[in-house]
């Protein structure tokens, strides 16, 4: 497990069904990131370092992704149309197919993390 500086510590934002959230939260925060919930608005506010979230929830938050470079973690239980379209849409996106390994997700939230400035997006 990785743990982060004040200095580095990077911040996720998780939009999920609260109960998903908090698990992810809680499998994030053991590798020292910094995790948030959407507020009130439910959009994606202020600066983040990714953003999480699952398919078809993501498809509420693509408006607010679309022209940005925030890297965004798709999860979804099966591939679709409507999914590709909507990793299509985003300028830097990963998918990953439920159900999630922990060690692989840990493993993907750090490439991604590192990754300056992306573009195009990748299926796990």
């Amino acid at each position: 497990m990785m743990a982060f500086s004040q200095e580095t510590e990077k911040r996720i934002l998780v939009i999920e069904e609260p109960g998903f959230a908090r698990v992810c939260g809680a499998l994030l925060a053991l590798d020292g990131y910094r995790v948030e919930t959407p507020g009130k608005e439910g959009g994606v506010g202020g600066e983040v370092d990714l953003v999480i979230t699952s398919y078809p929830c993501a498809e509420r938050v693509t408006r607010d992704l679309v022209d940005r470079e925030i890297p965004v973690l798709v999860m979804a239980d099966c591939l679709s149309s409507g999914l590709l379209d909507l990793v299509r849409s985003l300028n830097n996106s990963w998918c990953m197919i439920k159900p999630i390994e922990f060690e692989k997700f840990s493993s993907v939230i750090r490439r991604m993390l590192q990754q300056e400035g992306g573009g195009g997006y990748e299926i796990r």
